[in-house]
């Protein structure tokens, strides 16, 4: 065999390996996001890990937030109940969007979080995490900075034979993978909430297709995150005024719909905002709209069937987003165990 024909070959074997090894090494099994500021699980919730099959929770532990003295953390987790002890634990934590902006940011901070993770977990009954997730919105201006925290925590988690997860949201395939194990890629706000033109703020096919054909060329393994939330977009004079999860539209003493998603405030009222520990807020006047934003299942089926297509690994695993009583009786459980894929262990009773 000629000497080029054989680099070739073993180039495009190499190649092939590699691809495998990207689809293989994503993470497989049914999994959920938990994103509240207080572990209390609802009995429905309890059996919902159950009969689902949930093999993994990720539990947001933490903020990381810039204050005048420095990086610190914020909204820790307080726990009230805990979760099943055969269900996988990964600590996830956010970094505020402001935290990377000074050039020492990412110093010291890896082992922080760890140590932290590692405390908030062990004070609280669980096992020191064999994998930690971190959630940042890297742009081109910060992602030395933050690449730098991950190799960081990467290496850590090595070091006693962990893993590193991020979350890669769906305008970042297009830039450089992040060096962590693998990321979990986040199909959801994926429009401008802001805006009081956007019909779904949540998931919009267009933008996801917009994004999604990188996917072919990403070296990193994925799992899929698909949210089944809805929440309510606060407008006033046209201008963004709040998110507000607790706000019933089909209240039709307080609303009166405009269309199929717009609903105007009638009279003035509580608004309870997202992010909230206590639900305090402002006020809803009259004349403020209000958008209700949902996704259907059709259209989680579409994503997911779109992904599978381009790159079939990347939903070895999917994320729902997240473990909520409210968001999950939105659907029909059949629908969610056939999003979820897979099961670990047979359910032991029907929801």
């Amino acid at each position: 065999m000629k000497p080029v024909l054989l680099l070739v070959l073993i180039f495009l074997l190499a190649a092939t390996i590699a691809c495998r090894r990207e689809e293989n090494d994503a993470p497989k099994g049914r999994a959920v996001y938990y994103w509240r500021t207080t572990l209390r699980l609802s009995p429905y919730e309890k059996e919902f890990l159950e009969s689902g099959g949930i093999e993994t929770v990720y539990l947001h532990l933490f903020d990381v937030v810039r204050r005048e003295e420095g990086l610190g953390p914020a909204n820790s987790l307080l726990f009230h109940d805990s979760l099943p002890k055969d269900i996988e634990i990964i600590p996830t934590v956010f970094i505020d969007p402001g935290a990377l902006s000074q050039p020492d940011s990412a110093d010291s901070l890896a082992s922080a979080i760890i140590n932290r993770c590692d405390r908030m977990l062990t004070e609280n009954g669980y096992s020191r995490p064999e994998e930690i997730q971190i959630d940042y919105d890297w742009t081109g201006s910060d992602r030395e900075r933050y690449f730098r925290l991950l190799e960081e925590a990467r290496d850590i988690m090595h070091r006693r034979g962990g893993r590193l997860s991020t979350t890669v949201r769906l305008h970042q395939l297009s830039q450089p993978a992040p060096p962590a194990d693998y990321g979990a890629l986040m199909v959801y706000n994926v429009g401008n909430i802001t805006d009081p033109d956007e019909n779904n703020s949540i998931l919009n096919l267009r933008i996801v297709d917009r994004y999604i054909g990188a996917l072919r060329e990403y070296r990193l393994p994925l799992a899929t995150a698909l949210p089944v939330y809805s929440w309510n977009i606060v407008f006033s004079d046209d201008r963004f005024k709040a998110i507000a999860h607790s706000l019933d539209v089909r209240d039709t003493a307080m609303f009166r719909p405009v269309d199929s998603i717009h609903y105007r405030a009638m009279h003035y009222g509580p608004l309870a905002m997202a992010g909230k520990r206590d639900g305090s807020g402002g006020r809803i006047f009259p004349g403020d709209i209000v958008r209700h934003e949902s996704v259907s299942p059709a259209v989680l089926e579409t994503v997911l069937e779109r992904i599978r297509k381009i790159r079939p690994g990347s939903a070895g695993r999917v994320i729902i987003y997240h473990l909520d009583e409210k968001s999950l009786r939105q659907y029909d459980q059949h629908f969610l165990q056939k999003i979820l894929g897979g099961s670990r262990r047979q359910p032991s009773r029907g929801l």
